[in-house]
């Protein structure tokens, strides 16, 4: 099936064989809900279906950038996981336009506060995709606090700062420092869950 698509791409549609249709009929069927898992894994898209079949056809068009250099090869893994990594990474460069507005910094143990996980071993790629996830909750995160609640997770997760310094630079309690961090860190275990990202402490 891979073969006659890949040999049949530079042929119009109405040139190709009644077998090579058929073959982009079944490539399209099975590829096409790897795609959507993709996106929904990695993106939640703001704008609801419609963005979700713009990043679509993204991922679709570097598919098939990419497909003639595709070949089968059982160690380096399937059909279906090359797909979900082009998807990933079409839905990882959209979901960093969305987030590029949060201008800070996150350093890796921030990461594993936000999506716990051995990050020991991980590669430069996978510690730039959790760094991008984790920028992708912060997004979220910030929709759904109150705003002194959000700068006093950012205050104290981002920028490493104590409860004591945070309540000292807001003229604010120790207390109301403490209460608003509890609130905010149970927003984004709820959020976790939702976008499917809890790991195992």
């Amino acid at each position: 099936m891979v073969a006659l698509v890949k040999s049949s791409l530079p042929k119009p549609p109405e040139a190709r064989s009644p077998e090579e249709t058929l073959a982009h009929e079944e490539f399209y069927r099975i590829c096409e809900p790897i795609i959507r898992a993709g996106i929904r894994r990695v993106y939640q898209t703001p704008n609801g279906e419609a963005d979700s079949d713009d990043l679509a056809q993204d991922v679709w068009a570097a598919l098939m950038c990419a497909l003639p250099e595709w070949k089968f090869d059982a160690a380096a893994g399937t059909l279906h996981g090359w797909v979900s990594s082009i998807a990933s990474h079409e839905a990882w460069k959209r979901a960093r336009g969305y987030a590029k507005h949060h201008e800070r910094t996150l350093e890796l143990e921030t990461v594993e506060e936000l999506l716990p996980a051995d990050i020991g071993g991980l590669s430069e790629i996978e510690r730039m995709e959790r760094q991008e996830e984790a920028r992708v909750v912060l997004c979220k995160l910030e929709e759904r606090l109150p705003p002194l609640s959000d700068r006093i997770f950012k205050m104290r997760c981002c920028d490493g700062k104590s409860v004591r310094q945070i309540a000292a630079e807001l003229g604010r309690s120790v207390y109301c420092v403490k209460k608003r961090l509890r609130r905010a860190r149970s927003v984004l275990g709820e959020i976790l869950r939702q976008s499917g990202l809890r790991r195992t402490h």
